[in-house]
């Protein structure tokens, strides 16, 4: 019988003692710095460094209710982009080779992801056949609860959506350091100005006076609106100087279509 797969967070205590989380996230910091170049990744390093992110997973999930709440905000949003982004890394390299992170639910009898046009679906699936559940805050979440329910809707942060990575190309590049709290916002800003100055991925046409860009800003654009009044108007900053002087009132938008093949070696960027 297949079960959901919470990726999360286990908060414990244990007589009363409770780990202490390292806000610089130095251990997941070295994953992504010996298995993450450019955005991109490379899972068959992951399986085999797999203890270390196992440990990272471990350390993460021992943070109590209490402890999270202790946080200051920073801290916590760091926290939470760090497991998602470590929980993906475990989910697609425990089932490395795969082609794309949707073929994963192929593998054990269903769809794993499904993108609508506002969320991001997970779907019934075990790894390696285990039963495995994670917890946060003493219920247990799934990556969609914590985008949607819980980084997008308290944090109130459009650039969370440059930071979370779903294993796809078209998705930001995953950064090669961790997320902390104290460096929370000039890392939030270089990744948007890494993805907007990718012309894979976004790109402006002066000819046409139009940008093409991402459909994740057409999947969240309440998001953007929310923080900057248009989507237009909260790309413009993190566009190349060279361009952000071209866009006008006139400055037409066109989304670009997602791909989603693994960004791994093999398929990177095209």
């Amino acid at each position: 019988m297949k079960l959901i797969i919470y990726l999360g967070f286990f908060f414990f205590c244990s007589w009363g003692l409770r780990a202490e989380i390292d806000h610089s996230h130095q251990l997941f910091n070295s994953i992504l710095k010996n298995h993450v170049h450019s955005g991109v990744v490379n899972y068959e390093g992951i399986r085999k460094d797999n203890s270390q992110l196992e440990a990272y997973l471990s350390q993460i999930s021992s943070v109590t209710a209490a402890q999270y709440e202790s946080f200051s905000k920073p801290e916590q949003m760091a926290y939470l982009i760090n497991a998602y982004n470590a929980f993906t890394l475990k989910m697609i390299s425990d089932f490395y080779p795969v082609s794309s992170i949707r073929d994963i639910g192929s593998l054990v009898g269903g769809s794993l992801f499904n993108r609508t046009s506002k969320q991001w679906k997970i779907s019934e699936y075990e790894i390696k056949g285990k039963k495995v559940f994670f917890k946060a805050m003493g219920k247990s979440l799934s990556l969609d609860e914590v985008e949607h329910d819980t980084l997008r809707p308290i944090f109130k942060d459009a650039r969370v959506h440059f930071a979370l990575v779903c294993g796809a190309v078209s998705c930001p590049f995953l950064r090669s350091e961790a997320y902390n709290g104290t460096a929370l916002s000039v890392q939030l800003d270089n990744q948007g100005e890494q993805f907007l100055a990718d012309p894979f991925r976004n790109k402006y046409d002066e000819k046409e006076n139009r940008l093409y860009l991402s459909k994740i800003f057409d999947w969240f654009s309440g998001d953007f609106k929310r923080d900057k009044g248009t989507v237009k108007d909260f790309v413009r900053k993190y566009l190349p100087k060279t361009v952000q002087s071209k866009i006008n009132d006139d400055t037409s938008i066109s989304y670009l279509d997602y791909d989603w093949s693994l960004n791994n070696k093999a398929g990177s960027q095209k």
